[in-house]
């Protein structure tokens, strides 16, 4: 393992990069929907109980563990105290850099270089520094899923869990669904888990009782939504409608998401979708609704918003594990809105995502040649799990964050393949 003080030196390095990235980058103000709706969620639990009887406020939708923490900040520091909640979500960052590390040393048996590799890369991950700085959940995603993945491996290992154990797996479980709905989308999957460690009877008995914990834990939260919205919603509702005057709060949501750091991603506000009649129209030479230069370019190339059930999971398979966007494509219908990232954006993707799966086919490549069953089953099938749920439903590049890990993890394993071919191939040097 690496020696403790050199460890600690570069976490502490990797913290102060990530401090400085909020204070030089941080947003000084809820930039976009998203933000806002949680900063607005945060603001009226600190100013009373209200939000719990009621879904009258601005960001009701939302999970409420994020909000949760953010309203924390503004009691202790000062509503709208952005600064403080970045500096957290350092910290948290950071944490997660030490897990990687540790999760990574414990599914290749200590090995150095593979460990060692996924900790440095983290570190300097682009991602893992975009969203430091900004009120957005994902810091906290990628800590509480690694934190789960994690504790599951321990867990699990010594084939002999016992009920506090499972108690508190149960509990990350249950922070990590409030967090994001999403993962609920996970629980039929970690039947698997149970299973292969500790065989079928005795794993659908530790799994029978992992739910059954995770169940009482969000049995509160299920009683709130069924007096708030007269009617049984799991954990949250994004299509919950509730007819009210918010004031002072704004609606619109920005096209363009704009970072001084890490280049832009524009979402084109193009209405309601391109229609066959515009892209006829552009096709001839109108530009009746002012489009922007790219959306033009695009619809001339034939690009079109994807219309049938297949077109649409295919693009939301290519969106879930994209490296590039340079020319843009539009999402598809009812939304159409026509996306496209910077060039600044673009390389910083190439470098750091797509270097990081080139060399995670690297290490699982030598993962199957090993047969490491329990390697495989922590990196990869968290990641078939997370691609399968955002083909079926709707998907973005920054959904596929928490799982990065596990691409850094086998990115990790990769360099240290890469390490022995050169080793053995190349310099002739024996094991």
């Amino acid at each position: 393992m690496m020696k403790k003080q050199w460890f600690f030196f570069f976490l502490v390095v990797f913290f102060l990069l990530r401090l400085l990235t909020v204070i030089e980058f941080g947003q000084s103000q809820s930039e976009f929907q998203d933000a806002k709706s949680y900063d607005s969620y945060a603001t009226e639990i600190v100013s009373g109980s209200d939000w719990l009887f009621s879904s009258d406020f601005y960001g009701n939708h939302r999970e409420p563990i994020y909000p949760l923490f953010i309203s924390l900040v503004y009691l202790i520091f000062g509503i709208h105290n952005y600064l403080v909640v970045y500096i957290f979500q350092a910290i948290f960052s950071t944490i997660s850099l030490w897990i990687i590390y540790k999760f990574s040393n414990l599914l290749f048996n200590n090995n150095l270089i593979a460990s060692v590799s996924s900790f440095i890369w983290a570190g300097v991950y682009y991602f893992y520094f975009k969203y430091v700085g900004q009120i957005i959940r994902e810091t906290f995603e990628v800590f509480f899923v690694l934190l789960f993945f994690y504790s599951l491996f321990v867990l699990l290992r010594n084939q002999k869990p016992n009920i506090k154990k499972i108690i508190y797996l149960s509990f990350i479980f249950f922070i990590l669904t409030h967090l994001n709905g999403k993962y609920l989308f996970f629980t039929p999957f970690l039947v698997v888990y149970f299973i292969y460690n500790i065989g079928l009877i005795k794993g659908i008995k530790q799994y029978s009782l992992f739910l059954i914990f995770f169940i009482v834990f969000s049995l509160p939260w299920l009683i709130r939504n069924i007096i708030v919205y007269d009617k049984i919603v799991i954990i949250n509702t994004r299509t919950y409608q509730h007819d009210i005057n918010h004031k002072n709060i704004d609606y619109e949501d920005n096209t363009a998401k704009k970072s001084l750091l890490f280049g832009t991603i524009k979402e084109l506000n193009n209405d309601k979708g391109l229609s066959e009649e515009e892209a006829n129209q552009i096709l001839k030479g109108e530009n009746r609704k002012n489009r922007e230069i790219d959306f033009i370019n695009a619809v001339k190339k034939g690009k079109r918003p994807a219309e049938t059930y297949w077109e649409r999971r295919w693009f939301m398979l290519k969106q879930f594990w994209r490296v590039t966007n340079f020319d843009g494509d539009f999402f598809p219908m009812p939304s159409g809105k026509f996306n496209i990232w910077s060039l600044r954006h673009n390389m910083a993707n190439i470098l750091y995502y797509g270097m990081a799966l080139l060399f995670s086919i690297l290490g699982f490549s030598r993962l199957v040649l090993e047969k490491n069953k329990i390697a495989l089953l922590y990196t990869t099938y968290p990641l078939l799990i997370d691609s399968l749920l955002h083909t079926l439903i709707w998907s973005r590049e920054r959904y596929r964050l928490p799982f990065d890990a596990f691409i850094i993890i086998l990115a990790g394993y990769g360099f240290y393949y890469l390490y022995i071919i050169i080793k053995n191939k190349w310099l002739n040097i024996k094991e």
